[in-house]
């Protein structure tokens, strides 16, 4: 079972959108019940749904984490596995908080603030505490639980304004050291980041240092 707790209002706000949407539950109790997974195209012919649609509804549902995929292959290449891999899921919502969660378009601006300021005074955590996010986003200690709710939720968004960071920057050589005390992040996320990058073909480590390559749309 899936349990969701009080101080996880983003979270919680999230699953009750998804759920909104009678298709989508209807996709989760499919996928529910054939526990070897459905691939896109299943789905549709299941739901009579358009290809286009059928994705849309899963992208969103696996956003949220109702549903999760594993690439496996199929006739024409590799296809995505879809799964729910909770039949039941426990909310535990504290209507105050659920109230008080802004639009994602504040959430993303908070987020990148919250980077900004933090790293002016020390290295950004794998882990930011409720007093971090109150403390350098001066909010009271409830804005900051459903902050700190959506910045726990929010790697992509973090990696990807260390990206533009990293792609900004004259050297283009590093160690793992030498880029987190750049970017003024825990090595953790110099991990994070290094990954992504090679999944993009943007970098490469090569000796222990991550290296930018030279083909950079930048140059």
């Amino acid at each position: 079972m899936r349990r969701v707790p009080f101080n996880r209002p983003v979270e919680a706000k999230r699953i009750l959108n998804a759920l909104s949407a009678e298709s989508r539950v209807r996709m989760l109790a499919s996928m529910v019940e054939n526990r070897r997974g459905m691939t896109a195209t299943e789905l549709s012919e299941r739901m009579n749904m358009a290809l286009s649609t059928t994705v849309q509804h899963l992208d969103i549902l696996t956003s949220t984490g109702l549903v999760k995929w594993t690439l496996i292959k199929g006739k024409r290449g590799f296809v995505k596995l879809y799964r729910a891999p909770s039949r039941r899921i426990s909310l535990n919502i504290d209507i105050s908080l659920l109230s008080k969660v802004p639009p994602m378009n504040v959430l993303d601006k908070r987020l990148r603030e919250f980077m900004d300021r933090i790293r002016e005074e020390k290295k950004l955590p794998p882990n930011p505490s409720v007093e971090d996010v109150r403390r350098f986003l001066d909010v009271k200690e409830d804005e900051a639980v459903i902050y700190l709710d959506f910045f726990n939720q929010a790697e992509d968004k973090i990696l990807d304004k260390l990206s533009e960071e990293f792609k900004k920057l004259e050297k283009r050589e590093y160690t793992v050291k030498e880029l987190s005390d750049v970017l003024r992040v825990d090595e953790y996320w110099v991990v994070r980041l290094t990954r992504r990058l090679e999944e993009e073909g943007v970098a490469i480590v090569e000796r222990d240092r991550i290296v930018l390559l030279q083909s950079d749309p930048r140059n």
